[in-house]
Order: C-alpha cells, then structure tokens, then sequence
C-alpha cells in the first residue's frame, strides 16, 4: 500500500512558536508498505520529498541521511553494551538543541556511559559529506562491522538511486544524525535547511520501520515499510518570513444595492452568482449606504462590484464596477452572469501571468504544493489482513482509501459553497481549556464532553463543538465581525451508532456569520449555504426545519410554566426526535415538578408546523399576543421571503414549532436538515444551528458583544447517508 495523510498530531514538548514548534500541529506522511526491490521504496520517498520543497520554493534544503544499522554498528565499536544502543541513539538525537558536552554529560552521567567510549562516539559522528566518505568508512574498522557495513553498502544503494531521479544533489551523508524514535530499522533521513538564519530545525523527516507491524500483530504480521513526514508548521512559520505570500482570490464579486427597499433584488442576484459557481458576498443590511458597501469589497480586495438600484432596475441593467480601477460597465441584466465570467477570466489571467514566460517567485499557495505528497500510486492492490487483537477506540473509526476519497469529496463540495458564500477558514486546537467549555453547552450536553487528565497545570478538554472555540477565537482577538467556515474533528461521549453515522470522534463542517446584521439577512445566507451544501452533496429529499426559541418561551408561558423550568423543557423537546413524547411527559412530571396539565398543553401546541401561512395563523391566536413570540413570528414570515427570494425551495424548508436545540447559548432562530418522512430510516438531523447573539459576551463579558449565526454539517452522518441511498440503488 501506497498512502498519505494530512492530520494533527500531538505531543507534550516543550513549544516555541517562531521556530514553529507546537503541541499540536500538523504532519503531512507519505509511506509506502510492501516488499520491493531493495531501497528502492526509500529512494522514492526521498524524491517525494524533494518535489514537495522545491513546488513551496525551500530550494536551500539538503536531506541528511544514515542508516540504524551503521549507527548500531558505530556504537559496538566504540564499545557501548547493546542494551544501551536505543538509549545512546536518543541521546544523539538532540545534537542540534543540546551541545556535544551537553549530550556526552548526559550520556555518561544519566546514563552510566564511559567517558572514552563518549569520546570515540563524539570522534565518529563528525564523518558527513558525499558517497566518497561511505566508501572510505566500509574500509575502514567501522566497515568491518557487519552492521555497519550492511548499512554503508544500502546507503551506496541510495546514493545511486537518488542519482538516477536527479537529486543527488540535495542529499547528504551525516554520521551524527540519529532518529530517536525505537521504531526504525533502516535507512533514516531528515531535511534542513541550510539558511540557519530561520532556525526551525527539521522540515521533514523519516525512514525505514520494518518491524512496527510485526510489533503490533498478534499473528507476527510482517509488513516493510518506508516513509517520511512534513511538519507544516515550520513550514508556514519559513514562508512567513522569507516571501511575500499573495492570498488568492476567493470571493470574485461583491452585490451592493442603491437606495431603500432592495434586500430581495439583491438576494436574488447572490442567488443567480451562486448558482454559476461564482463566489458572491454582500453586507448583511437591509438597506445600507453606499460607501460602506464600496469600502467593504475594497477591504477584502474583492475584484468586481454589481451594483443595482432602482434606475437599473427600470432600465433592466446592473452595472459592474472593477474595484481596482473604479471602472463602471453597465451590462444588460439577463447577461450578467455571462459578462462576469468573462470578466473573471481576464482578471485571473492578469494576476497569474502567462505560464510561458517563466515562474514566479511568490508564492500564491501552499495546496499544489502539499499535493505532491498525495502523489503515490496503489501498489499493492490486495487488501491487508486485519491484525489480531487490535481495535480503535468505541465510537471511532478508520477511513481506508476508498472512504477516504468518498469523505474528502464531501469536504470540497461543501468548503467550495463555504468559499463561494465569502467565508474565511480558521482552525483552532482540538482541545480547549476545561474552564472555557464549561457552562456554555447546558447540564445535559456537559456530560458528552471529554476531559483529559492535568496536562503540566492546564486542565484540558477536548472541543465538544466548533462553535464555542470560534467564539473564544473571537473574544481572544477582539474581533467584532467575521464570517469564517471551519471543517474539524470535535469529540463527545456518546453511545455511538455507526450504522447511523454517530461516532464518539466525527468531523463538522461548519458556517457561521458573526456581527451586526439586519433581521433574518444572515439567517437566511445561512439557510441558503445550507440547502445549496446539501443539494452539491448529492443528499436526496431532505428538508430544514426552523422554529424560533421565543416564540418556544411563548409556549411554555401560554402552558403556564414557570421560567425556572425553560431550560429542561429546551432539552426534554431537543429529545423528541429520538424519544417517544410518552416518555418525555413521565420524565418532566418526575423532574420538573410541572403538572399533567402543563405538559399536555405544551405537547397540543407544538403540534403546529407548515409553511408561511401556519405562522399568520400564530399570529392570530394567543401566541401573538405575547410580543416576544409575536416578534419572532414576524421575523420567520421575513426569513421565509429571504429565502424565497435565494432560490429555497418552498419544499425544502418549513416552520415546526416542535423543533427544539438542547444546547444554551441559541438565542433565536433555529433550524435543522434532515431526511424527509419516511425515508429517514432512523439517521436524525444532518445539520443544524442557529443564532448565538449571547455566547461571546457569556465568554468576554458585557463590554464585547458579538451577534452571530450559523450552523453545523456532520458529514460523517452525511456519508452514512449517502452509502445506505447508494445501498439502495443497488437492490432496486
């Protein structure tokens, strides 16, 4: 087998961010597993590598290489006893954060080494340079090791194989390099850069680990294998002080509106852009000024402006603007996406250059780069046996291969629609502080969290959401406006269903808009980026259901609750869609103390569910006499014109007055995707969300006060789905 991955990892060191050295922080690994022909697998992987840094223009870099078995055959030389030779290699390994008299302290005295024996080691591992010095080392004493001339003689083979894949150049013999870790068997390689001015150390490392299998099999598996590790982070920290990274260009079009009572015009024209796959913001105001809209697309160096007003409504024209030269071209309304496009490829064309005048030196981005490691064929095209005795944590998973490709389709059909609606990424830790988690999700959802063991002072959890963590990213930062997508694993303790896509470990795919807007105008952008990631996702009938948290207090105070009691009903109804309402009703007559006839009458009231009409209804009755409810009706019956208005169809989305988020911190709409009735088959919501208006300030206190919206995808319940309604296609 030939893979890759891309993924965090996580280890307790000792962090320095501008040597980009983290706790957690991302490696990107290339192996190849399987029998071959002799040091051929590691000579590839080299030449991976290679590809990797030249395509993110790191030409300084050289690969050092050595090989275990010389370093063991250099240790019995010297005469250190074999029970010490993984202990010493780990001591050698930190040449380049440790001194040599550091190192030989530590050898000798932590380690009860000879000092002459520390010695001839501190005299060996100064021999570096080309194939010359391997071939004066084998006739040598170290070469008469049987060992170390094994490993001499299968790093000629290297030398001679890199050679013919023209890299012959970048790699280096080094006696002194040591990777630490007991694993590896073979060849071992590690890149530098050779402008020490940056100081990160390594950039990427690996080598050849041919008993890790066997180590773990309870059947003595045995399976070789070779591979080599990027760490981004260091990376990112060398591009960020040697070039001048352009960002590329991500939102193509900006809509503003002149004059009053526009928002649907210019929500039908987002519509349309979205539709033809070009990437579309606006502000989230229903009849803003002109100069803020202007200023807002030159902030986000937004190339085009299609502006319309009334004039260009009666004419049946818009016009576009080119931020950068101010240059207004009227263009006909039913040709605007026609005329864009063309203008698109132009602009594009001008910002990359013609190919056949040569590279540039900036770099634009770092994914074609990353790519390279993606590049390994399948070898081996039989499938491994399954180790004996072996087995992932309850409630998480493998992704093999064919998996792998299924999910990561999912995410570029959604991060694309993320992309295209004028969001921003961001990543945070997988864990966050105990304290910043606690209080925020509601008694019952509190219990889901997983919290880890006292991590050098810090009490750790891991994040139960993205959504609270983007808050805290928000107050952190004093940020007062951002609309930012985030795809990432979050963790909760749950009794797990993989039939049913529910997993204790699963990845969300989230979108939200935070900041000041007007009513229901980033509700219904959110709403709209749903239904268009689901529909590109290939999910078949399905609908988004949406219901408001006053017009459920209107409920619950029509019932004659008692306030005090809110929060367990919120949860109690969250509970309906996998609970029968039989047993909701004992467990609120047990816990909450309300009567029979309170919980009868809040089960008759939510009965109510259906399209625009079902809310003047409301209205009408008892429900709008309580203003807090009635408001919230009046801004649904605003959200449905939105969303008619972006392309939603009627079908896809309606009011239920049943629908219930247990977590705390929403504050006003609400909604959730799900399969429609009867093909549900048991999977629950897909997505869901809502508006948060009080969760940074809960974080910041009440001097920093952050609106937002937005909502989650669980794209591993999302590729359940799509498997079974494949499954099905098949028996029919």
């Amino acid at each position: 087998m030939t893979r890759y991955s891309i993924n965090a990892v996580y280890r307790r060191d000792n962090p320095s961010i501008t040597k980009g050295r983290f706790r957690e922080f991302y490696q990107c690994d290339f192996d190849i597993a399987g029998k071959f022909e002799p040091i051929e697998p590691d000579s590839r992987c080299l030449k991976v590598l290679c590809e990797v840094l030249n395509e993110l223009d790191l030409k300084s870099f050289i690969i050092k290489v050595n090989h275990r078995l010389l370093l063991n055959g250099m240790f019995a030389v010297a005469g250190v006893p074999e029970e010490k030779f993984k202990t010493i290699c780990s001591s050698i390994d930190k040449l380049g954060k440790l001194t040599w008299e550091e190192i030989k302290q530590e050898m000798c005295k932590d380690k009860g080494l000879a000092e002459s024996v520390a010695d001839q080691i501190g005299e060996m591992i100064k021999y570096h340079g080309s194939i010359e010095m391997l071939n004066e080392l084998l006739s040598s004493d170290l070469g008469k090791n049987v060992n170390a001339k094994k490993g001499l003689e299968e790093l000629k083979i290297l030398y001679n194989l890199c050679k013919n894949s023209g890299i012959e150049g970048k790699i280096e013999f080094d006696l002194s390099l040591a990777r630490g870790l007991d694993y590896y068997t073979g060849v071992i390689y590690e890149a530098v850069l050779q402008d020490d001015g940056l100081e990160v150390g390594s950039i990427a490392a690996g080598g050849r680990y041919d008993g890790l299998v066997g180590l773990l099999s309870a059947d003595k598996h045995d399976v070789p294998c070779v591979g080599v590790s990027v760490g981004i982070e260091r990376i990112l920290a060398i591009i960020e002080k040697r070039f001048s990274v352009e960002p590329s260009m991500e939102v193509e079009c900006f809509v503003i509106s002149i004059g009053k009572g526009m928002v649907e015009e210019r929500l039908k024209i987002i519509r349309e852009l979205d539709d033809a796959q070009i990437s579309v913001d606006h502000l989230d105001k229903a009849n803003p000024k002109l100069l803020p809209q202007i200023q807002a697309a030159e902030e986000k160096n937004i190339p085009y402006i299609v502006m319309l007003g009334e004039n260009e409504l009666k004419d049946g024209i818009v016009k576009i603007r080119d931020v950068k030269t101010r240059a207004e071209t009227p263009i006909e309304r039913a040709k605007l996406v026609e005329e864009l496009k063309k203008m698109l490829i132009e602009k594009k064309s001008d910002l990359t250059g013609d190919s056949s005048k040569g590279e540039s030196n900036k770099i634009t981005s770092t994914n074609d780069a990353i790519d390279k490691i993606m590049g390994g064929d399948a070898i081996d095209d039989e499938k491994s046996n399954q180790l004996l005795g072996l087995y992932t944590p309850k409630g998480m998973q493998d992704y093999d291969p064919e998996r792998m490709l299924d999910r990561e389709e999912i995410f570029n059909t959604i991060e694309n629609t993320f992309k295209r609606s004028g969001a921003q990424p961001l990543d945070t830790p997988i864990c966050e502080l105990k304290e910043t988690l606690q209080g925020k999700y509601g008694p019952e959802e509190e219990k889901l969290i997983f919290h880890l063991a006292d991590q050098g002072g810090e009490i750790l959890s891991l994040r139960y959401d993205l959504t609270v963590p983007f808050a805290r990213f928000l107050t952190m930062f004093k940020m007062h406006s951002m609309k930012r997508y985030h795809i990432g694993k979050v963790y909760r303790i749950d009794n797990p269903d993989c039939t049913k896509g529910t997993f204790r470990e699963f990845y969300q795919c989230d979108f939200d808009i935070a900041g000041q807007s007007d009513s229901m105008i980033a509700d219904s952008r959110c709403i709209r980026v749903l239904y268009k990631c689901l529909k590109d996702a290939g999910l078949q009938s399905f609908i988004i259901k949406v219901n408001m948290v006053p017009i459920l207090e209107g409920v619950f105070t029509l019932a004659g609750a008692p306030e005090k009691s809110f929060k367990t009903l919120f949860i109690a109804m969250d509970k309906l869609k996998k609970t029968s309402w039989d047993e909701i009703k004992q467990n609120l007559l047990k816990e909450t103390g309300l009567t029979e006839v309170i919980v009868d009458k809040i089960r008759d009231l939510i009965q109510h569910r259906g399209s625009e009409d079902k809310l003047d209804e409301l209205l009408a009755g008892e429900l709008g006499k309580i203003k807090s409810s009635q408001e919230a009706l009046e801004s649904l019956k605003t959200l449905f014109k939105y969303c008619q208005a972006l392309g939603i169809d009627k079908d896809s989305i309606e009011f239920d007055l049943s629908l219930s988020r247990g977590l705390d911190y929403y504050t006003g709409l609400i909604f959730e995707a799900s399969l429609k009735d009867p093909v549900d088959h048991g999977f629950g919501s897909v997505a869901g969300g809502g508006r948060y208006d009080g969760l940074v300030t809960l974080l910041a206190g009440k001097k920093h006060k952050v609106p937002a919206v937005g909502f989650s995808i669980g794209s591993d319940r999302l590729l359940t789905i799509k498997d079974f309604q494949k499954s099905i296609q098949v028996k029919e």
